[in-house]
């Protein structure tokens, strides 16, 4: 996590580096501590 001055982003690695806003609602979709899935709406070639 990236704290910016409008909100925070998350740095995802996979296939490749991914920055996401932390926006629940928006781009955050789903969050499950419990189980480890965080559940994103976010273009993939983005």
């Amino acid at each position: 996590m990236m704290e910016t001055g409008a909100n925070d982003v998350m740095e995802v690695q996979g296939d490749r580096q991914r920055l996401i806003p932390f926006v629940i609602g928006e781009f955050v979709k789903e969050v499950r501590l419990d189980q480890g899935i965080l559940v994103v709406n976010w273009d993939p070639e983005f």
